[in-house]
């Protein structure tokens, strides 16, 4: 499978020094086509899509006030997305059905569509097993640093 560089990057303003300001009510999509949600106080990580023959993966981290971590996977079958596309009409519509991921639509869109799972581990060494080497690191580049840096120039 191959990962997709692009991801929403949160930018943090001199105002949001304070830790507390970064976390807000998260809903997530969990169970079959994201019927049931689940709900909780945290903040926004890293996101990353893994793009494969049969299947594409969105996968988002979370970290909770707590400090525990949330994963939720997206996961959806091209076949699905072919069914769900009007090809005939537009053969642009693909695009459209992905959501962002950088091919010139709405980054901010996701498809809403496919099953979803979402899990929580107690520790960064719990993610190891939950996430490919990549996204694992860049989730430790977030939590391990601080966010911002001031620099005294």
């Amino acid at each position: 499978m191959a990962i997709d560089s692009q991801q929403p990057v949160s930018v943090d303003t001199p105002q949001s020094t304070d830790a507390a300001a970064e976390f807000t009510t998260v809903e997530l999509a969990d169970g079959p086509a994201g019927a049931r949600t689940k709900r909780f106080e945290g903040r926004f990580v890293v996101q990353g899509r893994e793009f494969g023959k049969r299947e594409v993966e969105v996968t988002k981290v979370y970290q909770g006030r707590s400090g525990k971590f949330v994963v939720q996977r997206q996961r959806f079958d091209w076949a699905e997305m072919a069914s769900r596309a009007n090809f005939q009409g537009n053969w642009k519509n693909w695009l459209s059905m992905l959501g962002g991921g950088g091919f010139g639509v709405d980054l901010e869109a996701e498809p809403t569509w496919g099953d979803y799972e979402v899990e929580v581990v107690d520790t960064l060494d719990d993610l190891r097993g939950l996430l490919s080497a990549k996204l694992h690191r860049r989730v430790a580049a977030v939590v391990e640093q601080p966010r911002i840096e001031y620099l005294d120039i």
